[in-house]
């Protein structure tokens, strides 16, 4: 590789010219060839001394056209989210020639020059489960929330349907009020319809959604476990996500969003939301247990698998926060990593929290860490020793129940359902036995 020689030998090589020593002898005593002693020798003595590492100090596409610079700049400017790639192949559709155009690589760096680029931010956050062997009822879960529906004078609604994957039951079809035809289920949407499904069915083993932001933030390349998330851990239950970009990963879940949509609302209005739920609980207790099932050789849901209404791990609302277990949440976040930006006041936000960090250099990247014996959030500069830790804020069961006093839709008789009751009574199915009640 040839030797870069930089300013100051450059000027050491005019001052030793001018003190009358050969070529050869600088070549020597500066450790340098005779021909880039000759070079500098003659430039130096027409005043030029070239940049500071001897490359031409011109910048990035400092040899290309300006006007292709200048429109280059400008598409960067207008299409922020464009990068080189789409930047170069729109100038050649508006009819500048390939020997015109500088590299894809040689635009990135003229980008970064111009303090057009975004920081790379790692991708990490916690280690997301696999799902489990999936061989009996209950063992899996599918979620999904379908597009929003105008349901009449009772407004939009966000249709939130839960199936079994084994035993194909309709666990729930539950219409959550939303604000608007672009409105989302919310948090307290997905734990209502969660909770009136935990209350008939128990806990399953894991339940499997996609990456809707309400479970994973999508906006950073390390997010933090959403509420819903944490809330699920706790509860005992892995939350496993589908692949992305394929979307035969929820097959069964997504084939239910058509079929109780035309069989309950296609078509129909309502006055009440009460009116929308019970039609949907109408449909699904049919589904249930008269409809023939394609997947299950033509059989209703729960005349081939009757054990689907037996409880495994029985769930009473009214002792929830017993369910809850800290420790596994903790378990959790020892395995993942962050990496967020110091504001210049040396804040840094992470779980809709704000921590200041008195030893924080302003504006740049930190790890943040958690350790579960200390229970603290642990922060570094790019993974070297610890400027501070922190406790982390809100991780309470409160918190990560958020509204568990909202009513769940009305599935079944007004019984003081408890723990005994759903164990000693599970045969019991009041809510498919008898008309829905409001």
């Amino acid at each position: 590789m040839k030797k870069i020689t930089d300013l100051s030998t450059r000027q050491m090589i005019q001052q030793l010219r001018d003190q009358g020593i050969s070529c050869s002898l600088i070549a020597e005593q500066l450790d340098l060839s005779l021909s880039v002693v000759k070079k500098w020798s003659t430039k130096t003595h027409r005043g030029e001394f070239g940049g500071p590492m001897g490359r031409p100090s011109v910048g990035a596409l400092g040899s290309f056209d300006p006007e292709v610079v200048n429109r280059l700049y400008e598409l960067r400017r207008d299409k922020s989210g464009w990068g080189p790639y789409f930047l170069r192949d729109e100038l050649l559709r508006q009819g500048y020639e390939e020997s015109e155009l500088p590299a894809r690589s040689s635009i990135a760096r003229y980008l970064h020059a111009q303090g057009l680029t975004r920081a790379y931010q790692r991708h990490a956050g916690v280690d997301l489960p696999k799902l489990p062997p999936v061989e009996a009822p209950h063992d899996c879960w599918q979620m999904d929330a379908k597009g929003t529906h105008k349901a009449g004078s009772c407004g939009h609604i966000g249709l939130i349907n839960l199936k079994d994957w084994v035993s194909r039951i309709h666990l729930i079809a539950y219409p959550a009020p939303v604000s608007g035809a672009s409105g989302n289920c919310k948090t307290d949407d997905y734990q209502t319809a969660l909770r009136a499904c935990f209350v008939q069915y128990g806990l399953p083993k894991a339940i499997q959604a996609d990456h809707e932001s309400v479970f994973i933030n999508n906006s950073q390349g390390s997010p933090f476990p959403t509420r819903i998330y944490l809330w699920l851990v706790a509860l005992g239950i892995q939350l496993c996500f589908s692949r992305l970009h394929q979307p035969t990963d929820q097959a069964i879940v997504e084939r239910s969003h058509q079929t109780i949509f035309q069989q309950a609302l296609a078509g129909q209005t309502f006055d009440e939301w009460d009116q929308c739920m019970n039609e949907l609980e109408r449909r699904r207790k049919i589904l249930n247990e008269q409809a023939p099932c394609a997947s299950l050789g033509g059989i209703a849901p729960l005349q081939r698998y009757p054990q689907a209404c037996i409880p495994r791990r029985p769930f009473d609302i009214s002792r929830e926060s017993e369910y809850l277990d800290l420790n596994r949440v903790y378990k959790v976040l020892a395995t993942g990593t962050w990496r967020r930006k110091v504001s210049k006041q040396k804040t840094v936000s992470l779980a809709d929290e704000v921590f200041y960090l008195k030893d924080a250099s302003p504006l740049t990247m930190i790890d943040i860490s958690f350790d579960p014996d200390r229970q603290q959030l642990c922060f570094r500069h790019d993974e070297g020793p610890e400027i501070g830790t922190k406790p982390l804020k809100g991780l309470t069961k409160e918190k990560l129940m958020g509204s568990p006093t909202q009513s769940l839709p009305k599935l079944q008789l007004s019984i003081p359902f408890n723990y005994t009751f759903q164990v000693k009574n599970y045969q019991l199915r009041l809510f498919e036995k008898n008309p829905v009640t409001t």
